[in-house]
């Protein structure tokens, strides 16, 4: 005899922190329609309180609003002394450690994309 399988297939949990409600709402209904009811959406507006909700558990993914203040990034950067940043200008202190600390889509992009310089 033999034994049937059930096999469930649980919604992945999305944490997704974007402060303008269009676009989260634009965000969850893509997901929604591509995943078929396979995503579980978390939506916060606040990083604080998404990194909060992360820190409980039982997240499966993450999507982050991209537009991160520049002066926000430049301070993480300047802390781990990667840049100088003094009112928008932008002094690299250390290249090596700074590409080595990217992620590897800068890799990639900077091997296929023609030098500006």
């Amino acid at each position: 005899m033999k034994r049937k399988m059930i096999t469930s297939i649980l919604p992945q949990k999305i944490l997704l922190v974007e402060n303008n409600p269009a676009a989260a709402d634009e965000i969850r209904t893509a997901l929604a329609v591509a995943g078929g009811g396979s995503f579980d959406v978390e939506w916060f507006r606040q990083l604080s309180d998404g990194v909060t909700r992360l820190n409980q558990g039982g997240i499966d993914a993450v999507l982050l609003e991209l537009s991160l203040p520049v002066s926000l990034a430049a301070g993480v950067l300047q802390r781990k002394e990667l840049i100088e940043y003094t009112r928008g200008a932008v002094k690299i202190v250390n290249r090596k450690k700074l590409e080595d600390s990217a992620c590897e889509c800068y890799r990639l992009s900077n091997s296929t994309m023609p030098s500006l310089a």
